[in-house]
């Protein structure tokens, strides 16, 4: 208790500027010594702790956002199309997702709570369907550029704007193994539904495609083996793209020879007369051409060309009782070749 005493008034002395060393108190000056070094050291120790906690705190911040795909779950109170639902993704301070329709990217950048959303663009297809999907796009995109703060609380990821608008994201599931080994190009061709007394039609798949399928709507479609599948939501959608699913990470315009498709299954109790009824009033939409088209499991299907900020050609037909769309864009080389085979499950 001496010592911690004799330490305590040699430091408010010391710092008092009037610590005298009498000549027999000499043998206590290196415990005044060791006293005050221990002090000092702490001090520099409780400061290196606070230093690290205040400038790894955006750090953390930023990395637990990356190496995730972040998918809308809300917006303004709200719920994105199902389906379209837009996706985020974060990475060495660029940002890149799809809309829905179109792939986007630019940069960003965090500073504690605070976030900022620059130089964001997209590319330019009009996706027709579902309805809305365009005017979701546009909302979307504007509330990002308008976000300044975010939250994220168990996996939830909210962006908010000076207006108090909210977009709410949570992260991506995995895609299950079983419905993984639906792209398998190995995977057998299937059985036609025969119906008698009708002949079966014979089917023979393009060379070179491997199939996917939609086992929760029972749609089957052949694509090239080369294509890839992404945002798949069984049962309603999928996109099919010729290029790789990291190509346009950043949001660049699509180069000539690319192809995307949307493969949008419509709920039980749509009508494909309806689709197309609006087709014809939206003051947006041109339809260019149309066309009846043979599919090879002996149905026939309508096949159509639009513009709406860009052209597209639009397969549709009916499967299961449920209006199937295929919609393309880019280069329509391989289009009509795939939309042939779609096909009921077996």
């Amino acid at each position: 208790m001496k010592t911690h005493k004799f330490c305590n008034d040699t430091t408010s002395l010391a710092v008092a500027g009037v610590l005298t060393v009498p000549p027999n108190r000499l043998g206590l000056e290196s415990s005044r010594s060791t006293c005050i070094g221990i002090k000092f050291l702490l001090a520099v120790l409780c400061f290196a702790v606070l230093l690290s906690a205040c400038t790894g705190s955006s750090a953390v911040s930023a990395g637990v956002l990356e190496g995730q795909t972040w998918v809308l779950a809300k917006f303004n109170g709200g719920e994105p199309l199902e389906g379209r639902q837009p996706t985020l993704e974060f990475e060495a301070g660029k940002v890149s997702g799809n809309t829905g329709c179109n792939h986007y990217g630019g940069s960003y950048q965090i500073e504690d709570e605070s976030i900022r959303f620059e130089d964001l663009f997209s590319t330019e297809m009009a996706c027709l369907d579902p309805e809305g999907l365009m005017a979701q796009e546009q909302d979307y995109l504007g509330l990002l550029r308008a976000v300044n703060h975010f939250e994220l609380v168990d996996d939830v990821l909210t962006l908010i704007t000076d207006a108090g608008q909210n977009l709410v994201f949570e992260i991506q599931q995995e895609i299950s193994e079983e419905l993984m080994s639906t792209l398998d190009p190995t995977t057998p061709t299937p059985t036609v539904e025969v119906i008698a007394p009708t002949p079966t039609p014979t089917f023979t798949p393009p060379i070179g495609f491997k199939e996917y399928q939609d086992s929760v709507a029972g749609v089957s479609l052949y694509i090239p083996e080369t294509w890839a599948v992404t945002s798949v939501m069984p049962g309603q959608s999928a996109i099919i793209q010729s290029y790789p699913t990291d190509k346009y990470i950043g949001g660049e315009m699509r180069e000539p020879g690319d192809t995307k498709c949307d493969l949008s299954i419509r709920p039980e109790g749509d009508r494909a007369e309806d689709l197309i009824q609006q087709w014809r009033s939206d003051s947006m939409t041109t339809i260019a051409a149309e066309e009846s088209f043979a599919l090879q499991n002996g149905l026939t299907g309508q096949r159509f060309v639009i513009d709406s900020m860009g052209r597209a050609t639009v397969f549709l037909t009916e499967i299961n009782q449920r209006v199937v769309l295929l919609t393309c864009f880019g280069d329509f080389t391989q289009v009509d070749a795939m939309a042939t085979t779609l096909n009921k499950l077996e």
